[in-house]
């Protein structure tokens, strides 16, 4: 008769054989002819079940185990049937396995994909100018835009004092600029201080140092490198130069247009009137020269680069291109050298003193100071400058006492930006010209620095007019020292107080005579002290233009690469175990079945036997 015997074990134990028996064969002989028929040695664990479940004597032949033609005996391993309906804790590790191998491979992507936190950059610029030095802190997003960072001012300190002072005791300079470097550096996460760069750019100040004192600006640059150099922050020796005017001319029409947005990313067009340019110009006033910035068309940048006439380092006019967020701009500069407010002062008392020398006269009247005012000034410090030096320095003194008188002093102001005037007094190259500038219609001004301060003190606003501000001057150059005092006055340095009235006609006279505004082009120009709490000078469009050398710093991968693959690859492994788990789970559920099917039989066996007795005791009842 024919057996069929039907393996419910994996691996090299896996199948079913069809065995030809007469009946006389033992149990243990067909287990012995299946194991010989697969290649595999006998396992003392192996036993066969009939299709009723029942566990076969080893020791009995087929026919006493009441084996018929045709069936089929299972081959499992002793305590197989414990586990043969547990098939679900299968399932539910090959169930397990596949949503970790996928949980896992859609979180590792997604990681890979995704990128962590702007990275931030910082950069520190230290302004060395003639009457302080400012030191500060700026940020942007480290992707930038369109190759050029997007500044953001964090963090401002000041230092009163000319760096160029200490060019004869330069080891001053370590207390100078401590105090400061130390706060910049509160303002700078730790962990970015190697990564940040920090410049100094010395502006006129240490321009007229190096012309009257060219060692002695050597030795203090050196030594400045060598503070910088312990700030704990990146420095290199080229970080620290002198500016030349032009370039802070620039910098500073960068500052004015990137921080109203007309160039950059969101453009505004932010004090620009219909029909004017799509920037700003820029005015700068600092302590030893004033600078003037503008865009320009490319034809006419083509024919003034054609035609300018540059004083060389006393007066510098030029056009650059610019280029700033991927765009080039042609902006025209111009620097005028010992025409910043504390050099025009040292030139004014020089003018008196010159005037009055010739009759000998040690106390003289000077129109432009108040009435009640009166100020003893040295030769030493009138003269120590190349823009006012036109006699040998000595010791001598001279007082002058204030008269309160607007005529005379703007007239004398106004000799300034008199060619003839000035070249027979000054140093010919240090007289201002207008020479080549280019026209003012149409073209919006930011004006800043002194510009600001100064103005404010008149109640100047962006809505006065031209002839507001010369009724303005014209007031505070006719008060007395006391009247004076009385205004609600917030200079900070107090000796420019007595000195107010210097001061405005010398703007008033440096952007009518000298830049040439009048009544029309008066309404393009704007003071303004700061944009969006960051100070207006040439120090953020200096960093702005450094950072298109910077590289890019992108947001790192939440998931590098290689730990990515590592992963891929761990959870391909638990997809693979899971699709085994799977196999091996359907198995048992075969197995299973066979076995309930058997299990079923068994019982209907068992009925059949039970009802026709029970039939019986119901009739024999009956």
């Amino acid at each position: 008769m024919l057996v069929i015997i039907e393996s419910t074990i994996g691996g090299n134990v896996a199948g079913y054989l069809q065995c030809t028996v007469t009946g006389n064969e033992t149990v243990s002989s067909l287990l012995s002819t299946y194991c010989e028929a697969k290649g595999i040695q006998v396992n003392q664990n192996f036993l066969l079940r009939d299709q009723k479940g029942i566990v076969l004597d080893s020791r009995k032949t087929v026919s006493s185990s009441d084996i018929k033609d045709g069936d089929t005996l299972y081959l499992e391993i002793k305590g197989m049937q414990n586990g043969m309906f547990r098939f679900t804790s299968w399932w539910l590790l090959a169930l397990g396995s596949i949503f970790i191998a996928f949980g896992g491979f859609a979180i590792v992507v997604a990681l890979h994909l995704l990128t962590g936190p702007t990275p931030i950059e910082y950069g520190v610029v230290l302004d060395g100018g003639s009457s302080h030095t400012a030191v500060f802190v700026y940020q942007w997003p480290g992707p930038k835009w369109m190759g050029t960072g997007v500044l953001k001012q964090i963090g401002l300190c000041n230092i009163v004092g000319d760096i160029a002072s200490f060019y004869n005791n330069v080891s001053g300079v370590d207390a100078f600029l401590t105090p400061c470097l130390t706060y910049a550096s509160s303002q700078v996460p730790s962990a970015s201080h190697l990564t940040t760069p920090i410049y100094f750019g010395g502006t006129a100040g240490l321009r007229l140092l190096n012309i009257s004192q060219p060692s002695a600006t050597t030795v203090l640059l050196d030594s400045i490198r060598n503070r910088l150099s312990r700030s704990g922050f990146r420095f290199e020796p080229s970080y620290v130069e002198i500016l030349t005017g032009m370039e802070e001319a620039q910098f500073s029409w960068i500052t004015v247009n990137t921080q109203l947005r007309n160039v950059g990313p969101d453009h505004r067009r932010m004090y620009v009137r219909e029909n004017s340019q799509e920037t700003v110009g820029a005015l700068d006033l600092g302590g030893a020269s004033t600078q003037l910035a503008l865009e320009m068309s490319s034809a006419y940048a083509t024919m003034l680069n054609s035609t300018s006439n540059s004083g060389g380092v006393w007066r510098e006019d030029d056009v650059s291109n610019l280029e700033l967020y991927s765009q080039n701009y042609s902006v025209y500069s111009q620097s005028s050298l010992c025409y910043g407010l504390l050099e025009v002062i040292k030139r004014y008392q020089s003018m008196l003193i010159v005037e009055g020398g010739n009759n000998g006269l040690k106390i003289l009247e000077s129109p432009c100071q108040p009435l009640g005012h009166s100020l003893v000034v040295k030769a030493s410090n009138v003269f120590n400058s190349p823009c006012s030096v036109n006699r040998s320095t000595s010791d001598e003194e001279w007082t002058l006492n204030g008269t309160s008188n607007y005529l005379k002093c703007f007239n004398i102001i106004e000799s300034l930006f008199n060619a003839t005037y000035c070249q027979s007094h000054f140093l010919p190259e240090t007289c201002f010209s207008n020479q080549g500038q280019p026209s003012l219609e149409n073209q919006d001004f930011l004006a800043f620095s002194s510009f600001t301060i100064l103005t404010r003190e008149l109640n100047v606003t962006n809505s006065s007019s031209l002839a507001d501000f010369r009724n303005a001057v014209e007031s505070v150059c006719n008060m007395t020292l006391d009247e004076i005092l009385d205004l609600p006055i917030t200079v900070p340095n107090p000796s420019f107080i007595p000195l107010l009235c210097l001061e405005t006609q010398y703007i008033l006279s440096l952007l009518t005579s000298g830049y040439g505004f009048d009544d029309q082009t008066w309404e393009g120009l704007h003071f303004v002290k700061q944009i969006d709490n960051t100070e207006l000078g040439w120090s953020l469009g200096y960093m702005t233009e450094k950072t298109n050398q910077i590289a890019a710093a992108e947001a790192s991968v939440l998931l590098a690469t290689p730990i990515f693959i590592a992963l891929a690859i761990l959870f391909s492994l638990f997809l693979v175990v899971g699709s085994l788990l799977s196999y091996h789970a359907v198995r048992m559920r075969r197995s299973a079945s066979s076995y309930s099917r058997a299990l079923l039989l068994k019982i209907d066996d068992e009925l059949e036997r039970f009802l026709p007795i029970f039939d019986s005791n119901e009739q024999e009842i009956a």
